[in-house]
């Protein structure tokens, strides 16, 4: 049986990111995968921040058929903090228990087919993993999170060289991994399972019934326009927009009381949100680098199609050419294709993402772009 260790950036328990897409994926696949959580430290403990880690010598099951874990447990944690965000943080920080070579020795897991890391805090250790192939996954521009340190940007800008191939998740992240050194890049989009979203649900309960209803379901986060989304509720009054997802940055001013904050909810539940929903939409924005934006490939957009939503964007997807997936570039525009989008989900149009952006399809090209 094929064997892959996949490093992450989330834990396993957190809100499915890519790479837990391409864990499950591979599963369905036949492989069998361990699942290395970031590790965390007395810190993200006082904190509250373990979110379902727990610190063994050894792996152990996830709950899941095919798919273990392991939590490494570092006692000095490296964050854009003072006194931690220096470099000899960084080295002090992985200082792991358990060392990820000693964890693997003796399991189906110790020599693995592929080595995929996701994590720039764990790129030393998915280096030193015995693995047949060996991938970096760059899901994003780095320049987007302040969490990431300069110690941690640099270091990961310096090892992708390292990798037999760098997967980058939108084409404009191909100058990022060639100017790095990376030996081989191979575009590798973001997905979705799409019978967790096209499977009739019920309706959740705080959904707004009146109207036609706008929805963003994600994170929250620095690039989130909030302004764009006042504009289009005070211009449009008798549509409805919803907001679920982790709120990091809130506005900096009322909102409408047409707009309803809803706030993070379970996986399991968001077909229902989605189908209950008119139109999709992902208003990014940033001052400091609509470059960094715009190499968003954002997850949601393949969920919102797999729901059955039309999606108006504010970022460039030029891999994919459906009429359902519309571009704005202005407050005004924004409003227009609102309406447009409406107008296309009233008329008798089967909205689906392509079938090559299921994950196991995904996963499967990926696969044979390695060469494993």
């Amino acid at each position: 049986m094929l064997t892959a260790v996949i490093i992450g950036a989330h834990p396993w328990n957190d809100t499915p990111y890519g790479l837990h897409h391409i864990a499950r994926a591979l599963v369905r696949l036949g492989w069998e995968v361990l699942y290395v959580e970031p590790a965390f430290s007395p810190l993200h403990i006082a904190l509250g921040r373990r979110r379902g880690r727990l610190a063994s010598k050894r792996v152990r099951s996830s709950g899941e058929r095919g798919i273990s874990l392991l939590s490494p447990f570092s006692l000095i944690p490296h964050a854009n903090l003072p006194l931690l965000r220096s470099n000899i943080a960084l080295q002090l920080s992985r200082l792991v228990w358990p060392s990820l070579p000693r964890a693997l020795k003796g399991t189906a897991f110790q020599s693995p087919d592929l080595v995929l890391c996701g994590s720039p805090s764990l790129i030393k250790a998915a280096m030193n993993v015995q693995a047949k192939t060996s991938a970096y996954r760059l899901a994003d521009d780095s320049r987007l999170f302040d969490v990431l340190t300069p110690a941690m940007r640099k270091e990961e800008k310096e090892s992708l060289s390292g990798f037999d191939a760098v997967l980058i998740t939108s084409p404009k992240l191909e100058e990022t991994a060639r100017n790095a050194g990376a030996r081989k890049v191979v575009f590798v989009s973001n997905g979705v399972d799409i019978d967790h979203f096209r499977t009739k649900t019920s309706i959740p309960s705080d959904m707004p019934s009146q109207g036609p209803c706008i929805l963003y379901a994600g994170a929250i986060e620095a690039w989130f326009d909030w302004r764009i989304i006042a504009h289009a509720a005070m211009s449009r009054p008798q549509y409805q927009y919803v907001i679920v997802g982790k709120v990091a940055v809130q506005p900096e001013f009322n909102l409408p009381d047409n707009v309803f904050e809803l706030g993070q909810k379970p996986y399991a539940t968001m077909p229902g949100y989605m189908q209950a929903a008119t139109v999709g939409i992902i208003p990014f924005t940033s001052a400091k680098s609509m470059d960094a934006i715009n190499a968003i490939n954002p997850i949601k957009l393949y969920e919102y199609l797999a729901a059955g939503l039309p999606v108006v964007t504010s970022i460039p997807v030029p891999h994919m050419q459906e009429a359902a997936v519309i571009f704005y570039n202005s407050p005004e525009a924004f409003i227009e294709k609102i309406d447009e989008a409406i107008e296309l989900r009233r008329g008798a149009h089967n909205i689906a993402p392509p079938q090559e952006y299921e994950w196991v399809s995904i996963v499967s090209t990926m696969l044979q772009s390695l060469g494993v």
